[in-house]
């Protein structure tokens, strides 16, 4: 048996739409289908749906997930193909890990906002700015408005 688009966007929750871009970027690899264009997708393509699913939830971008669907479906020998991953892991751990600690500095920036409501005041952040901006170009540093400079 087979599962039409809607079906198996309808299984898996995913869209039509990332079903077929996931074909188009090669995630997903010989949907069959008919001479009107229908897709038809086998348990074989639930499988790597449900392994791109899981790729995409811990942040793999689609072309990594292409990369890692070409490995599983090329020559490598078992431990070549863990040993690939593993290392595909750690970089996105460190990556993920990074955007963390930046998102971390933001809440800590918004937490300070709400609490002092001082999203506006770009003074303080900026008084450098400005003064570098007056001594380089100071043309440029006449037109930028005084209320967000401070008085002179």
């Amino acid at each position: 048996m087979e599962l039409s688009i809607g079906q198996m966007a309808e299984l898996t929750g995913l869209t039509p739409r990332t079903l077929r871009l996931w074909e188009k970027v090669g995630i997903l690899f010989n949907v069959r289908r008919e001479d009107n264009g229908y897709r038809f997708y086998t348990g074989c393509d639930l499988r790597d749906i449900v392994l791109a699913k899981r790729l995409q939830a811990m942040g793999f971008s689609l072309k990594e997930m292409r990369e890692i669907m070409d490995d599983l479906r090329g020559e490598l020998d078992f431990d070549e193909l863990r040993m690939r991953n593993t290392d595909r892991l750690w970089v996105l751990h460190e990556r993920l890990k990074r955007e963390i600690e930046e998102r971390e500095i933001g809440r800590e920036m918004i937490s300070h906002h709400l609490v002092n409501d001082t999203l506006l005041d770009i003074s303080v952040e900026s008084s450098d700015l400005f003064q570098r901006t007056q001594t380089v170009y100071p043309e440029f540093y006449n037109l930028i408005p005084r209320d967000w400079v401070g008085s002179d």
